[in-house]
């Protein structure tokens, strides 16, 4: 590999994020099925969001060269 050559890496990172929405229910086991049906039909639009930065990165070398 020449000094130009460089190896191609996927990198990726877990990134933790908190999710609430309030829902009114006649029990834990209610509440958490309507707010999954919340997320299932609007993905999170009807949820507040917090971030809790990233816990772990990994890098796994890919086997085709990049040449830049």
């Amino acid at each position: 590999m020449s000094p130009a050559a460089t190896r191609r890496y996927r990198v990726r990172f877990i990134d933790m994020a908190e999710h609430e929405t309030f829902v009114l229910a006649s029990s834990e086991e209610d509440a958490i099925a309507k707010a999954a049906a919340m997320h299932e039909l609007n993905g999170l639009a009807e949820f507040t969001s917090s971030h809790s930065g990233c816990v772990d990165w990994e890098a796994e070398l890919v086997t085709s060269e990049v040449r830049s």
